[in-house]
């Protein structure tokens, strides 16, 4: 597989953050789901301060190791994303994306994540991995519980982080690479 690579080897992603760095100038990321620091890594590389939170202890050495091998130094911090994030939250500032991708195991933390984020009043750039696309038959998702991860599902939550005021874009199957998986991104309309 490619989980050495940003978002499992798909440049069509690593692109679109960029773009979204320029356009609403951001300097932080949040990732959830480290796994072993692919996509830590190119967040790294690409904003000024980036903070990564993964619950598996043998994933989380894997990327500490593979990141110091790169002599990048991104926050990596052990635990469950729900548990950890209030802490950075108080600490961001400036404009940051959170990139939500720690839905693999058998708890699945995204409404959490977002309400998290309601919390404390942000209205970031939100990007959720595994996602549903709609129309794109060959892009794959993640279901939890019986839930497929929709736009349905996660409705509720944007309304009251962005007070019913964003707009969401998805990828693509036509230029997705690698994995080949959905993903959302969730902008505050301004």
């Amino acid at each position: 597989m490619y989980f050495d690579q940003p978002f499992n080897n798909d440049k069509y992603i690593a692109n679109t953050f960029l773009k979204l760095k320029e356009k609403y100038n951001i300097l932080n990321a949040v990732e959830t789901g480290t796994f072993e620091g692919g996509t830590t890594a190119f967040l790294s590389e690409n904003f000024n301060t980036v903070y990564s939170i993964e619950s598996n202890y043998d994933f989380i050495n894997k990327a500490a190791a593979y990141l110091k091998n790169k002599n990048l130094n991104p926050t990596l911090i052990h635990g469950k994303s729900e548990n950890i994030l209030p802490a950075i939250l108080n600490k961001l500032t400036g404009n940051t994306i959170f990139y939500l991708d720690a839905h693999w195991y058998e708890h699945c933390p995204l409404l959490n994540e977002l309400n998290l984020i309601k919390e404390y009043n942000l209205k970031p750039i939100i990007a959720i991995h595994d996602f549903y696309v709609p129309g794109a038959s060959t892009l794959g998702y993640d279901t939890w519980n019986n839930q497929i991860l929709n736009i349905d599902w996660i409705k509720d939550s944007l309304n009251k982080i962005y007070d019913n005021n964003y707009s969401y874009f998805y990828n693509n199957d036509l230029y997705s690479e690698g994995a080949k998986r959905g993903i959302i991104y969730i902008t505050p309309n301004n």
